[in-house]
Protein backbone atom coordinates (compact mmCIF):
# COMPACT_ATOMS: atom_id res chain seq x y z
CA UNK A 1 0.00 0.00 0.00
CA UNK A 2 1.38 3.32 -0.84
CA UNK A 3 0.61 6.41 0.53
CA UNK A 4 -3.05 7.77 -0.38
CA UNK A 5 -2.58 11.48 0.47
CA UNK A 6 -0.79 13.29 -1.78
CA UNK A 7 -3.91 15.38 -3.73
CA UNK A 8 -5.06 15.72 0.02
CA UNK A 9 -1.31 17.51 0.79
CA UNK A 10 -1.62 19.92 -2.09
CA UNK A 11 -5.35 21.09 -1.36
CA UNK A 12 -3.90 21.58 2.77
CA UNK A 13 -1.12 23.30 1.03
CA UNK A 14 -3.71 26.09 -0.92
CA UNK A 15 -5.54 26.27 2.14
CA UNK A 16 -2.91 26.73 4.52
CA UNK A 17 -1.03 29.11 2.72
CA UNK A 18 -2.95 32.39 4.19
CA UNK A 19 -2.41 30.95 7.49
CA UNK A 20 1.25 31.55 7.36
CA UNK A 21 2.24 34.17 4.74
CA UNK A 22 1.79 37.62 5.59
CA UNK A 23 1.26 38.77 2.36
CA UNK A 24 0.23 38.17 -1.43
CA UNK A 25 3.94 38.94 -2.53
CA UNK A 26 5.86 36.62 -0.26
CA UNK A 27 7.97 35.15 -1.77
CA UNK A 28 8.08 31.49 0.26
CA UNK A 29 4.65 31.66 -0.74
CA UNK A 30 4.76 32.39 -4.48
CA UNK A 31 7.41 29.19 -4.68
CA UNK A 32 4.89 27.24 -2.78
CA UNK A 33 2.51 27.78 -4.42
CA UNK A 34 3.86 27.05 -7.94
CA UNK A 35 5.01 23.77 -6.41
CA UNK A 36 9.07 24.82 -6.66
CA UNK A 37 9.97 23.64 -3.35
CA UNK A 38 13.66 23.74 -3.76
CA UNK A 39 13.48 27.48 -4.49
CA UNK A 40 10.76 27.73 -1.43
CA UNK A 41 13.65 26.09 0.80
CA UNK A 42 16.10 28.61 -0.65
CA UNK A 43 14.06 31.68 -0.14
CA UNK A 44 13.05 30.09 3.36
CA UNK A 45 17.05 29.89 4.38
CA UNK A 46 17.92 33.30 3.31
CA UNK A 47 14.49 35.00 5.27
CA UNK A 48 15.87 33.13 8.51
CA UNK A 49 19.00 34.41 8.24
CA UNK A 50 17.92 37.81 8.80
CA UNK A 51 17.86 39.32 11.90
CA UNK A 52 15.17 40.77 13.82
CA UNK A 53 12.22 38.29 12.45
CA UNK A 54 9.18 38.55 14.63
CA UNK A 55 8.24 35.52 16.34
CA UNK A 56 5.45 35.16 14.08
CA UNK A 57 7.41 34.96 10.70
CA UNK A 58 10.37 32.60 12.42
CA UNK A 59 7.34 30.09 12.84
CA UNK A 60 5.75 30.41 9.31
CA UNK A 61 8.83 30.01 7.20
CA UNK A 62 9.70 26.68 9.52
CA UNK A 63 6.26 25.23 9.02
CA UNK A 64 6.92 26.31 5.13
CA UNK A 65 10.33 25.00 5.03
CA UNK A 66 9.41 22.01 6.69
CA UNK A 67 6.74 20.98 3.98
CA UNK A 68 8.88 21.78 1.37
CA UNK A 69 11.34 19.20 2.98
CA UNK A 70 8.72 17.07 3.12
CA UNK A 71 7.44 17.42 -0.36
CA UNK A 72 11.17 17.38 -1.93
CA UNK A 73 11.81 13.55 -0.29
CA UNK A 74 13.34 14.91 2.67
CA UNK A 75 11.37 13.84 5.75
CA UNK A 76 14.34 14.20 7.98
CA UNK A 77 14.94 17.97 7.36
CA UNK A 78 11.33 18.36 7.72
CA UNK A 79 11.18 16.77 11.06
CA UNK A 80 13.55 19.39 12.19
CA UNK A 81 11.60 22.02 11.08
CA UNK A 82 8.18 20.32 11.58
CA UNK A 83 9.00 19.74 15.53
CA UNK A 84 9.81 23.82 15.93
CA UNK A 85 6.10 24.57 14.34
CA UNK A 86 4.77 22.30 16.82
CA UNK A 87 6.34 23.55 20.02
CA UNK A 88 5.46 27.08 18.88
CA UNK A 89 1.81 26.62 17.43
CA UNK A 90 -0.88 27.99 19.44
CA UNK A 91 -4.25 25.64 19.56
CA UNK A 92 -6.66 27.40 21.37
CA UNK A 93 -9.24 28.88 19.20
CA UNK A 94 -11.13 27.09 16.11
CA UNK A 95 -8.73 28.59 13.90
CA UNK A 96 -5.60 27.93 15.51
CA UNK A 97 -6.62 24.42 15.96
CA UNK A 98 -7.08 23.89 12.64
CA UNK A 99 -3.66 25.25 11.89
CA UNK A 100 -2.22 22.81 14.37
CA UNK A 101 -4.11 20.31 13.15
CA UNK A 102 -2.46 20.51 10.05
CA UNK A 103 1.27 20.54 11.12
CA UNK A 104 1.06 17.56 13.28
CA UNK A 105 -0.77 16.05 9.70
CA UNK A 106 2.37 17.05 7.87
CA UNK A 107 4.81 15.73 10.95
CA UNK A 108 2.77 12.44 10.89
CA UNK A 109 3.40 12.37 7.24
CA UNK A 110 7.50 12.51 7.52
CA UNK A 111 7.55 9.88 10.21
CA UNK A 112 5.51 7.79 7.91
CA UNK A 113 8.10 8.43 5.36
CA UNK A 114 10.37 7.23 7.71
CA UNK A 115 8.65 4.17 8.81
CA UNK A 116 8.36 5.40 12.41
CA UNK A 117 4.79 4.49 11.90
CA UNK A 118 4.19 4.66 16.28
CA UNK A 119 5.03 8.51 16.51
CA UNK A 120 3.09 8.81 12.80
CA UNK A 121 -0.10 7.33 14.55
CA UNK A 122 0.37 9.80 17.59
CA UNK A 123 0.60 12.92 15.22
CA UNK A 124 -2.13 11.65 13.00
CA UNK A 125 -4.47 11.28 16.47
CA UNK A 126 -3.32 15.33 17.29
CA UNK A 127 -4.63 15.99 13.86
CA UNK A 128 -7.59 14.12 13.94
CA UNK A 129 -8.92 15.51 17.55
CA UNK A 130 -7.85 18.95 16.75
CA UNK A 131 -10.25 18.92 13.13
CA UNK A 132 -11.98 15.84 13.39
CA UNK A 133 -14.07 16.93 10.01
CA UNK A 134 -11.24 16.30 7.94
CA UNK A 135 -11.16 12.91 6.26
CA UNK A 136 -7.69 13.12 4.81
CA UNK A 137 -6.00 12.96 8.73
CA UNK A 138 -8.04 9.37 9.44
CA UNK A 139 -6.75 8.55 5.67
CA UNK A 140 -3.45 9.15 7.11
CA UNK A 141 -3.81 7.08 9.86
CA UNK A 142 -5.17 4.36 8.30
CA UNK A 143 -2.46 4.24 6.33
CA UNK A 144 -0.17 4.15 9.21
CA UNK A 145 -1.70 1.46 11.31
CA UNK A 146 -1.86 -0.61 7.74
CA UNK A 147 1.75 -0.65 7.64
CA UNK A 148 2.05 -1.75 11.15
CA UNK A 149 -0.51 -4.28 9.93
CA UNK A 150 -3.25 -3.90 12.34
CA UNK A 151 -5.55 -4.38 10.16
CA UNK A 152 -8.64 -3.48 11.83
CA UNK A 153 -7.74 -0.49 13.64
CA UNK A 154 -7.10 0.65 9.42
CA UNK A 155 -10.44 0.01 8.53
CA UNK A 156 -12.10 1.68 11.48
CA UNK A 157 -10.05 4.54 9.99
CA UNK A 158 -10.96 4.11 6.15
CA UNK A 159 -14.46 4.29 7.41
CA UNK A 160 -14.43 7.43 9.15
CA UNK A 161 -12.91 8.77 6.27
CA UNK A 162 -15.09 7.19 4.30
CA UNK A 163 -18.24 8.84 6.26
CA UNK A 164 -17.03 11.93 6.02
CA UNK A 165 -16.01 11.73 2.18
CA UNK A 166 -18.20 9.43 0.60
CA UNK A 167 -16.06 9.78 -2.74
CA UNK A 168 -12.56 8.99 -1.32
CA UNK A 169 -11.50 6.64 -3.65
CA UNK A 170 -7.94 5.45 -2.27
CA UNK A 171 -9.90 4.81 1.03
CA UNK A 172 -12.13 2.18 -0.55
CA UNK A 173 -8.89 0.96 -2.20
CA UNK A 174 -6.85 0.79 0.74
CA UNK A 175 -9.28 -0.26 2.89
CA UNK A 176 -9.90 -3.24 0.20
CA UNK A 177 -6.60 -3.89 0.88
CA UNK A 178 -7.14 -4.36 4.65
CA UNK A 179 -10.23 -6.51 3.68
CA UNK A 180 -7.68 -8.71 1.43
CA UNK A 181 -5.11 -9.10 4.03
CA UNK A 182 -7.53 -10.61 6.24
CA UNK A 183 -8.90 -13.22 3.66
CA UNK A 184 -11.97 -11.15 3.28
CA UNK A 185 -12.44 -11.33 -0.18
CA UNK A 186 -15.74 -10.65 -1.03
CA UNK A 187 -15.85 -7.20 0.92
CA UNK A 188 -12.45 -6.65 -0.93
CA UNK A 189 -13.54 -6.96 -3.71
CA UNK A 190 -16.94 -4.80 -2.99
CA UNK A 191 -14.02 -2.01 -1.59
CA UNK A 192 -12.77 -2.04 -4.90
CA UNK A 193 -15.40 -2.29 -7.25
CA UNK A 194 -16.70 1.27 -5.36
CA UNK A 195 -13.49 2.64 -5.89
CA UNK A 196 -13.41 1.30 -9.63
CA UNK A 197 -17.45 2.95 -10.31
CA UNK A 198 -16.10 6.46 -8.56
CA UNK A 199 -12.98 6.45 -10.74
CA UNK A 200 -12.87 4.01 -13.27
CA UNK A 201 -9.76 4.79 -14.20
CA UNK A 202 -7.61 4.09 -10.97
CA UNK A 203 -4.99 1.79 -11.77
CA UNK A 204 -4.30 1.12 -8.62
CA UNK A 205 -8.18 -0.45 -7.46
CA UNK A 206 -7.75 -1.94 -11.27
CA UNK A 207 -4.63 -3.94 -9.82
CA UNK A 208 -6.43 -4.75 -7.12
CA UNK A 209 -9.16 -6.08 -8.11
CA UNK A 210 -6.94 -8.04 -10.37
CA UNK A 211 -5.37 -9.81 -7.69
CA UNK A 212 -8.76 -10.82 -6.43
CA UNK A 213 -9.89 -12.66 -9.48
CA UNK A 214 -6.40 -14.44 -9.79
CA UNK A 215 -7.61 -15.55 -5.73
CA UNK A 216 -10.31 -16.67 -7.41
CA UNK A 217 -9.10 -18.55 -10.37
CA UNK A 218 -9.89 -16.29 -12.94
CA UNK A 219 -6.82 -15.19 -14.69
CA UNK A 220 -8.95 -13.94 -17.76
CA UNK A 221 -10.89 -11.27 -15.47
CA UNK A 222 -7.83 -10.47 -13.89
CA UNK A 223 -6.15 -9.78 -17.55
CA UNK A 224 -8.84 -7.19 -18.74
CA UNK A 225 -7.92 -5.63 -15.35
CA UNK A 226 -4.38 -5.74 -15.31
CA UNK A 227 -4.46 -4.41 -19.34
CA UNK A 228 -6.22 -1.04 -18.41
CA UNK A 229 -3.92 -0.48 -15.42
CA UNK A 230 -1.09 -0.95 -17.42
CA UNK A 231 -1.99 1.60 -20.02
CA UNK A 232 -2.69 4.23 -17.17
CA UNK A 233 0.33 3.77 -15.52
CA UNK A 234 2.88 2.39 -17.71
CA UNK A 235 5.82 2.55 -14.98
CA UNK A 236 3.97 0.87 -12.07
CA UNK A 237 5.96 -2.38 -11.81
CA UNK A 238 3.54 -4.10 -9.58
CA UNK A 239 0.77 -4.27 -12.41
CA UNK A 240 3.13 -6.20 -14.61
CA UNK A 241 4.17 -8.32 -11.73
CA UNK A 242 0.60 -9.61 -11.43
CA UNK A 243 0.03 -9.76 -14.73
CA UNK A 244 2.49 -12.05 -15.16
CA UNK A 245 1.01 -14.18 -12.56
CA UNK A 246 -1.62 -14.60 -14.29
CA UNK A 247 0.13 -15.32 -17.74
CA UNK A 248 1.69 -17.78 -16.06
CA UNK A 249 -1.83 -19.44 -14.79
CA UNK A 250 -2.80 -19.30 -18.52
CA UNK A 251 0.47 -21.17 -19.33
CA UNK A 252 1.40 -17.99 -21.43
CA UNK A 253 4.71 -18.03 -21.10
CA UNK A 254 6.29 -15.70 -23.49
CA UNK A 255 4.09 -13.10 -22.14
CA UNK A 256 4.34 -13.64 -18.69
CA UNK A 257 8.77 -13.40 -19.27
CA UNK A 258 7.62 -10.06 -21.04
CA UNK A 259 6.01 -8.59 -18.10
CA UNK A 260 8.65 -10.09 -15.72
CA UNK A 261 11.26 -8.13 -17.35
CA UNK A 262 9.18 -5.05 -17.62
CA UNK A 263 8.46 -5.02 -14.01
CA UNK A 264 12.34 -5.43 -13.80
CA UNK A 265 13.52 -2.43 -15.56
CA UNK A 266 11.09 -0.28 -13.56
CA UNK A 267 12.50 -1.50 -9.95
CA UNK A 268 15.89 -0.20 -8.87
CA UNK A 269 15.87 -2.06 -5.10
CA UNK A 270 18.39 -4.52 -5.29
CA UNK A 271 16.07 -6.46 -3.11
CA UNK A 272 13.00 -6.32 -5.29
CA UNK A 273 15.33 -6.91 -8.37
CA UNK A 274 16.73 -9.95 -6.76
CA UNK A 275 12.90 -11.54 -6.20
CA UNK A 276 11.83 -10.89 -9.75
CA UNK A 277 14.56 -12.86 -11.27
CA UNK A 278 14.07 -15.64 -9.22
CA UNK A 279 10.46 -15.24 -10.55
CA UNK A 280 12.09 -15.21 -13.66
CA UNK A 281 13.92 -18.61 -13.13
CA UNK A 282 10.76 -19.87 -11.86
CA UNK A 283 8.87 -19.29 -15.14
CA UNK A 284 11.58 -20.50 -17.45
CA UNK A 285 11.44 -23.62 -15.45
CA UNK A 286 8.09 -23.92 -15.69
CA UNK A 287 8.16 -23.40 -19.33
CA UNK A 288 10.61 -26.08 -19.93
CA UNK A 289 8.97 -28.56 -17.87
CA UNK A 290 5.24 -28.01 -19.98
CA UNK A 291 7.21 -28.30 -23.05
CA UNK A 292 6.80 -31.61 -24.94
Amino acid sequence: MRAILWGFVACVLLAAAPAWADSATDPVQHAMQAEDYVKAIALADQALNQPGLPDDDVLRLHYARGIAYLMTGKPQQALDDLDFAVQNSASETPEEKRGYAVIHFFRGLAYQMLDRQIEAIADFKIAVANDPQEAGYYGALGDSYYAREDYDSAIAAYDEAIRLKPDFVEAYTNRGECFQAKKEGIKALADYNEALRLKPDFAMALNDRATIYIEQGKPADALADLDKAAKIEPKMAIIYLNRAYAYRLLHQWEDALADLNKALSLVDNPKGQQIIRQQIADTQAEQAKSSP
